[in-house]
């Protein structure tokens, strides 16, 4: 059993950390803790948040714990994770009394809900919701600003936007929700193949496109 739902996670993990969890600066994360025994902490690396959940007490060496951020308002709903909704998965064995497991989401959107779930396997895998994560909508209001190379309108220009504009290209339904206007890396007004070769050679620090929109093939 535990076998299983180890393998079942790091496959899971292997698919959410393609992902990566960016918000519009003018946004604001608040965690709630539920559980008097799991702290839950909000610290961010690269720019991105991340959230140490903490468990001090009734930790044995060598059990093995799963951590589980999925979208949704009532921590103490069983969780029913989906593609949709999971954000985040993992499974580490503690190592002493205590563990502390980092939880890296995919993207987080603004005006949301998120439960944070830890896992005992002692307890007979019941994963209990430990904390809320709300993510305010931001001020928002004004004229969107264009990002060319922001396909997905996260506010960064990096690795994942390529995938989701090839993707987009290829006809994968669920990546036609895209930021056309950034996605437009030459500025001509279309959206096609030659704006992610821009966007990939942008992204590998080519100098000839050091700098978006840009069109070296005027007329292409």
């Amino acid at each position: 059993m535990k076998k299983t739902v180890l393998v079942c996670a790091v496959l899971c993990m292997a698919l959410l950390c393609l992902c990566g969890s960016a918000l519009a600066a003018d946004t604001e994360i608040q965690v709630t803790p539920v559980s008097a025994n799991v702290q839950v902490t909000q610290d961010t690396k690269n720019g991105d948040p991340v959230f140490k959940v903490t468990k001090a007490t009734g930790v044995e060496s060598g059990q093995l714990y799963l951590v589980m951020i999925q979208e949704g308002t009532d921590a103490a709903e069983k969780p029913k994770p989906t593609k949709e909704n999971l954000c985040y998965i993992n499974v580490e064995p503690a190592t002493a009394s205590s563990i502390t497991l980092e939880a890296y989401p995919k993207e987080l959107t603004a005006g949301s809900t998120y439960i944070v779930y830890l896992s005992d396997y002692a307890e007979n895998g019941a994963a209990k919701g430990v904390a809320t994560i709300t993510v305010s909508a931001g001020s928002g209001g004004g004229d969107a600003k264009i990002v060319y190379g922001d396909v997905n309108g996260d506010g960064k220009v990096r690795s994942w936007d390529a995938t989701v504009l090839a993707c987009y290209l290829a006809g994968q339904d669920e990546f036609q929700d895209i930021n056309e206007q950034n996605a437009d890396c030459d500025g001509n007004g279309k959206v096609r193949s030659w704006d992610l070769t821009i966007l990939y050679c942008y992204l590998a620090g080519q100098d000839e496109f050091a700098q978006l929109p840009d069109n070296p093939h005027t007329g292409s």
